[in-house]
């Protein structure tokens, strides 16, 4: 019987890797004596009325808004990594939701796309009861390793190890303009004018290309980023080869569902900075933003942001998601400030220990004084130190 919403029958070509099933516990906030059952498939494999199934059930918790929530982004990762995959929860003849994942190890899932993605989590209906305790159960691991969870619910709190800063960027909020209000309220905005004014006389006018469909300034996009990275002392996450792939998928088909985009700023005939970004249903989210390192007396970092600010509206985006994470840019750009649990889900009292003890060491290194030389010496030792989150 192939795949429908009432009855999430997986379809015959469709490789059904795991099938279990456990009663759901007695803590739930919703009793239920059906059984939690979870088939896991390929994460290429989603398509079709699993696709209709996995956006109806986002269409129901504004949660899952981000574009890591969007089927397509599921299953562009799918496509280049095969190991990626999706459990597909029911209860009797219920739909009750999809997780899509990978394995750390054979204790161990994470998010699919693993620190690529910004936002992850089940994505079921708000009225489902689902335990994420009662599902890594039946997925046969002991943990469930997440860093900007999504979509929970109360029993998850136990889990979570710490919050990071979201930042977002409320374009509609604002009747005077969105630039008009960052320019009053922040002064390195205000002062961003005369930075600008400089960079067109130094240069030439200053133009954006919102929706730049130009292969080779994707490319210059990138190895721009590498150079940043580098610069900084950081793992180039871009040096992993289907990451680049990634983006050049999400961004070749011009599609009306998540989608790369790539904007250009042009002072004159100087490309002088990039962004790289996925946009679904009037919501962008900022992912690889980058500048000439030559041009960094004018900002025009700052300056590419607020064009994307002013022109966003005529391709219909009426929000603009940083993401998690405490980089200092961020502050000067947005309007609304949330949180994002990090943790681990584990039914194993020695993988919640071992999570704590490598967060804490974590948290404590970033405290270390004379951190940015400690990085310069990691780097130089080991080059590939921190690879592990992204290969």
């Amino acid at each position: 019987m192939p795949y429908a919403l009432n009855r999430p029958q997986i379809d015959q070509a469709t490789p059904v890797v795991n099938r279990s099933s456990i009663l759901v516990s007695s803590n739930s906030i919703v009793q239920s004596s059906a059984r939690l059952t979870v088939d896991v498939v390929s994460a290429s494999e989603l398509c079709g009325d699993m696709a209709v199934d996995w956006e109806y059930l986002r269409s129901l918790n504004d949660a899952f808004a981000s574009p890591f929530f969007s089927h397509r982004f599921t299953k562009v990762v799918g496509d280049l990594r095969p190991d990626s995959k999706i459990a597909v929860l029911s209860r009797g003849a219920e739909l009750g939701g999809f997780l899509p994942f990978e394995f750390l190890n054979r204790t161990t899932i994470e998010p699919i796309g693993k620190a690529f993605n910004d936002a992850h989590g089940l994505i079921c209906d708000p009225g489902q009861s689902i335990d994420y305790c009662d599902l890594i159960r039946c997925l046969g691991v002991k943990s469930y390793r997440f860093h900007a969870l999504a979509g929970h619910d109360e029993r998850v709190q136990p889990h979570v190890l710490g919050n990071s800063p979201s930042f977002l960027a409320n374009l509609e909020a604002h009747p005077e303009g969105y630039v008009e209000f960052l320019e009053k309220t922040r002064a390195t905005i205000f002062k961003q004018r005369r930075k600008t004014k400089k960079m067109v006389k130094d240069l030439g006018p200053l133009r954006l290309d919102l929706d730049c469909r130009d292969g080779v300034a994707l490319e210059q996009m990138i190895q721009w980023k590498r150079l940043q990275y580098q610069r900084s002392y950081i793992f180039d996450i871009l040096s992993v080869p289907w990451a680049q792939q990634m983006l050049h998928t999400l961004w070749a088909e011009n599609s009306e569902s998540c989608r790369g985009l790539l904007s250009v700023l042009y002072a004159g005939d100087t490309m002088v900075a990039a962004h790289y970004g996925m946009v679904e249903h009037g919501l962008l989210h900022y992912w690889f933003p980058v500048y000439e390192e030559t041009y960094h007396q004018y900002s025009p970092g700052t300056a590419m942001f607020l064009e994307i600010a002013k022109q966003s509206p005529s391709l219909g985006i009426k929000q603009i998601d940083m993401g998690y994470g405490e980089q200092p840019y961020k502050h000067k750009f947005v309007d609304t400030i949330t949180e994002m649990p990090f943790g681990c889900v584990s039914i194993c009292p020695f993988h919640r220990l071992r999570e704590r003890s490598v967060r804490f060491l974590a948290s404590s290194t970033k405290r270390i004084p004379g951190k940015a030389v400690l990085k310069k010496v990691v780097r130089g030792l080991w080059p590939q130190f921190g690879s592990n989150f992204y290969q």
